[in-house]
């Protein structure tokens, strides 16, 4: 400040413009709220996610694209015009324009038509994923006994438990129970599987002692 200048007020301009232009966030995060559950009934069941809210979690970065930028005035030539861009580059990235765009991006992401869109591309990404793992499943031919879950479970865990049974019913799902490598079926039954590896060691044991029995007898008898 100049010394006897102090209170002085220097002339400034404001200029208003209109048009398009591109700008780049960088150090952008959001938190966002989602609500899980399924809609429809029985075998017609599927998943949905609902956005209740979207926040800026940071205050990111912004940058002018001055390439997309474009001037136009009576006042504007040839030599003038890389000026501007310059000055509106500088104006875009202060950190005061960096607020109030960030401010403008939240009251969008606030607004409702933009959280039920937001609801619908998650919806659909959830759903392709789930289809790309477990195979895709017909309308109509999802399992729907849900009859035996305890009560803890709620909709959308009964419905990704169907999704599992119909993919391991699913000949064409990579979950589908193969041949083994002898070309017998894979049991699936954990029932049967510990079975018959119980019973396999019950009779392994029941060897042993016959064995040994017989050797302890040879040895305190031995034979002319």
């Amino acid at each position: 400040m100049v010394k006897g200048l102090e209170g002085v007020e220097w002339p400034r301009q404001e200029i208003e413009g209109h048009g398009q232009f591109t700008v780049t966030a960088e150090n952008l995060a959001f938190d966002v709220v989602l609500r899980a559950e399924t809609t429809g009934t029985g075998a017609d069941r599927a998943p949905q996610l609902t956005v209740e809210s979207i926040t800026v979690a940071s205050q990111p970065t912004f940058h002018l694209d001055e390439k997309s930028l474009t001037i136009e005035g009576s006042t504007i030539d040839e030599n003038t015009l890389e000026t501007w861009k310059q000055a509106a580059a500088d104006a875009f990235n202060s950190p005061d324009a960096g607020q109030a765009l960030t401010a403008k991006l939240v009251d969008t992401l606030a607004q409702p038509s933009f959280r039920d869109q937001f609801s619908i591309t998650v919806t659909a990404q959830l759903a392709k994923a789930l289809d790309g793992v477990l195979g895709a499943v017909p309308a109509g031919t999802l399992p729907s006994d849900d009859s035996g879950f305890p009560r803890k479970y709620g909709p959308l865990e009964i419905y990704l438990f169907d999704r599992l049974r119909a993919s391991v019913n699913d000949t064409g799902s990579g979950f589908y129970p193969r041949p083994s490598s002898s070309g017998r079926p894979v049991r699936c039954s954990n029932r049967t599987a510990s079975g018959t590896s119980s019973s396999a060691r019950t009779r392994s044991a029941s060897r042993q002692p016959t064995s040994a029995s017989r050797a302890a007898r040879s040895r305190a008898f031995p034979t002319s």
